[in-house]
């Protein structure tokens, strides 16, 4: 994370706005779009050019001498830093099988089709036995009036945001990012009404938790809870899997459940010198939320006996 980046973080938590709002007020017409821009610049990955960031001045309101000794610095440590090593890498998605049964290296955590000529993609993979994911699931119907009514809640307390219920992720081919949704994402989801599918029994209302496919060619499958059958209902999808997995992925990108860590100094090499400068550990500035389990979420919400509806 650069100085500006800390610093555009503290101030929209501050000010509690979100990155969509920041977009909107920079001008951006696709919000989706103007917001992915910012968290790059939030968490360090980019520099918002000076138009940009006088732009983000008038917006959040920011303290220019603040802007101006935090640009300062990032251009201080970039003079440190510029002449390191740069450690370049390749993630892989997508693989050529092998004909063979030669074992895949355990680093490597593909689900690979060894057909022969068959190409080999992966998605996400929970890695929880079904018996939890049964239990899970049993006490999360049993309650799901609990959470419906809870919304809001869930939203304000990062415990309960962060909530990670098992079946409760996003699994796609051949493209990410996929993973675990945390419970908070599905339940801003579901405010807007997405997610919302129709009971392939009863005809009322599933709330999807999870859905895995194809971008690629749309084919996919969901599951969720029936508020009517209170009960865990599935079904194959068509072609419209782009109707789940894009408003997941934007959610996941606005709200990441990872540390934000300041990088300290590290040492760089020049000929004259060879390697020089001192070395200085990590900063963690904010740990990873580690939210509540389902139970205990669903046990705290009845004891403290909130029934609003959000």
């Amino acid at each position: 994370m650069t100085h500006l980046g800390e610093l555009l973080w503290k101030s929209r938590l501050k000010k509690k706005i979100t990155c969509y709002t920041i977009a909107r007020g920079m001008g951006y017409t696709n919000t989706n779009k103007g917001a992915r821009k910012y968290l790059r610049w939030e968490r360090g990955e980019g520099y918002p050019e000076k138009e940009e960031l006088d732009k983000l001045i008038q917006v959040m309101k920011l303290n220019l001498k603040e802007v101006e000794e935090a640009v300062e610095r990032d251009k201080r440590d970039y003079g440190t830093h510029r002449d390191e090593p740069i450690n370049i890498f390749f993630p892989a998605r997508v693989v050529p099988c092998a004909d063979d049964d030669s074992e895949v290296p355990k680093e490597v955590s593909l689900k690979i089709s060894r057909n022969k000529g068959k190409i080999g993609s992966y998605g996400y993979d929970p890695h929880i036995s079904a018996d939890n994911r049964q239990e899970e699931m049993k006490v999360v119907c049993e309650n799901f009036e609990v959470i419906l009514k809870n919304f809001k809640r869930i939203v304000e307390n990062e415990q309960y945001f962060f909530c990670q219920i098992g079946a409760a992720y996003l699994s796609t081919a051949w493209i990410g990012p996929d993973g675990p949704i945390p419970l908070g994402v599905l339940v801003l989801l579901w405010q807007r009404g997405e997610l919302i599918k129709e009971c392939p029994d009863c005809g009322g209302n599933v709330y999807v938790f999870g859905a895995g496919g194809s971008p690629l060619s749309g084919a996919h499958s969901w599951w969720g809870v029936c508020r009517r059958c209170a009960g865990e209902k599935s079904q194959r999808g068509g072609n419209s899997f782009h109707t789940i997995w894009m408003p997941i992925r934007e959610m996941l990108v606005e709200y990441p459940n990872k540390p934000i860590v300041k990088k300290g100094k590290r040492q760089y090499f020049t000929w004259g010198q060879g390697l020089t400068g001192e070395t200085t550990p990590d900063i963690i500035i904010k740990e990873k939320v580690h939210g509540v389990d389902i139970k205990t979420l669903i046990e705290e919400l009845k004891d403290e006996g909130l029934g609003t509806q959000s």
